[in-house]
């Protein structure tokens, strides 16, 4: 279940990022729905950076780089997530950091 969720986020995202560049492109109006509908998008979603050393995971905001949060367990991401009321969505990091971080929540790795 975990990793459907991580999944769907990741579609999110990426549709995200499709629907921002190509209203980019067609430059809409502020005041538009579409707009309205990508600030509600932003208001849900941090984007993250992780970074592990020995077996705590740092989760940093990936656009500002402040800090969000550490954790141990995958508890205690969904408990960051809960405290600042945003979905956490890793887009970067170390590589062995991503994959450790993967594999405590579960995710099937690539």
């Amino acid at each position: 279940m975990l990793f459907a969720f991580i999944e769907t986020l990741i579609s999110v995202v990426v549709g995200y990022f499709f629907i921002e560049f190509v209203l980019r492109m067609i430059k809409p109006d502020e005041n538009s729905e579409t707009q309205q509908l990508l600030d509600e998008f932003d208001e849900a979603i941090v984007l993250c950076e992780v970074e592990q050393i020995q077996d705590v995971f740092y989760l940093y905001n990936a656009q500002d780089k402040n800090f969000i949060g550490q954790a141990r367990t995958s508890n205690e991401i969904t408990a960051i997530g809960e405290r600042i009321q945003k979905h956490l969505m890793v887009v970067d990091g170390e590589e062995d950091a991503v994959n450790n971080l993967k594999g405590m929540l579960g995710e099937v790795r690539s």
